[in-house]
């Protein structure tokens, strides 16, 4: 019910956003990192890829969102940059990934991605992005409605119609998966000739 008032349930915001403090279950801009989001969704607009965008990121040093969220406070991240301090600046193409699929930035909150089988069970399959909940219009976007679905069809229409391989694979962008929605990739497995 609260989420269908369009109340932010999570237990922590968004990278690119803060929880109100008069109100936590509102999200507010957080001003020093979205121009980073800005800055992805704008690059995603001009036609490059997540290879590309990341790859920008990692060479301005721009700290990804678990580095991010340690150096403001936020505990259980520290232990990823114990190790290696360039960690903290090692983009990976699932995250630039994330933050352009998460209609979030368009001011949405998103829900019921993942449902519980039955009340007993502990698995919860992921739904389709097309079966999402999706409540408009919650908080100030930090990107348009139509520059989101701009880029959602931008991403969509990059497919790779040849592999490596040099395989035609004619179900290109048309296979998704059951469980996540994106597009399913054909490949070749590399195997020992036997008798």
């Amino acid at each position: 019910a609260r989420f269908n008032e369009g109340k932010f349930m999570g237990t922590t915001a968004p990278y690119g956003y803060m929880k109100d403090p008069t109100d936590h279950n509102h999200l507010i801009i957080d001003s020093r990192v979205a121009p980073v989001v800005r800055k992805i969704f704008d690059m995603a607009l001009e036609g490059n890829g997540i290879r590309i965008i990341r790859n920008y990121l990692r060479e301005n040093r721009i700290l990804r969102p678990a580095a991010y969220a340690a150096s403001i406070g936020a505990s259980g991240y520290e232990r990823y940059f114990e190790d290696n301090e360039e960690n903290r600046y090692l983009w990976s193409e699932n995250g630039v990934r994330q933050i352009l699929r998460s209609a979030v930035y368009a001011g949405n909150l998103v829900g019921y991605k993942r449902i519980a089988v039955n009340m007993k069970s502990k698995k919860r399959p992921s739904k389709l992005p097309e079966d999402w909940e999706v409540i408009p219009n919650t908080h100030e976007g930090i990107v348009t409605q139509q520059e989101f679905d701009t880029v959602q069809s931008l991403m969509t229409s990059r497919r790779r119609t040849k592999g490596t391989s040099g395989f035609d694979n004619i179900f290109a962008g048309i296979i998704k998966c059951a469980d996540c929605g994106y597009a399913m990739r054909a490949a070749s497995a590399n195997r020992r000739k036997r008798p």
